[in-house]
């Protein structure tokens, strides 16, 4: 099925813009105050996590409502940028996080992945913060890393292959890697 606009194409409406206007009132007014991930959970709902200040909902679209909502922890000035479903294996939700940081050598950043289970999103409870564990970290002036924005998983039988990539928002400091896997 393909979405566009809100709609279902050939089909009866989504709820898209009842979601997007849970943005404003969940994400604040702080910077980015629009939901910065989106990943599908199953056939009828969706998680979205804000930027600014980790206001997550998971939102049912045949219902047109938000049915749970928590807060995604913000660790050092981290803020998440993507997500991504594991459908097998250790199951949940891989978040990236990313900060640009001044280091020594410039600017450089600071990444992490956290992983929600699905128990964790099952029970988040409203306004709660629900702490992930930590499964990659890229410290500045450590790690090569850029600014990581997206998060894709390839999954086999054997496990997962995670994949990240970045861009540098029109930056003109100098960015090294466009993707890591």
């Amino acid at each position: 099925t393909v979405v566009a606009y809100g709609q279902l194409l050939g089909g009866p409406h989504a709820g898209i813009p009842a979601l997007g206007s849970q943005a404003r009132s969940q994400c604040g007014s702080d910077g980015n105050f629009e939901f910065e991930s989106l990943e599908v959970l199953d056939d009828t709902t969706v998680l979205a996590i804000c930027e600014s200040n980790g206001a997550a909902v998971i939102f049912d679209l045949h219902a047109n409502r938000v049915t749970r909502s928590f807060r995604y922890p913000s660790v050092h000035g981290l803020q998440p940028s993507d997500a991504v479903r594991l459908r097998q294996g250790i199951r949940g939700v891989l978040v990236l996080e990313r900060l640009l940081a001044d280091g020594v050598r410039g600017k450089r950043m600071h990444v992490r992945v956290g992983h929600l289970t699905d128990g964790q999103l099952a029970q988040a409870a409203n306004g709660a913060v629900t702490e992930p564990s930590i499964l990659l970290e890229l410290l500045p002036n450590q790690h090569e890393a850029d600014n990581f924005e997206g998060i894709a998983a390839f999954e086999t039988a054997d496990g997962a292959r995670i994949f990240m990539v970045s861009d540098n928002n029109f930056n003109t400091w100098d960015q090294r890697t466009l993707f890591y896997e």
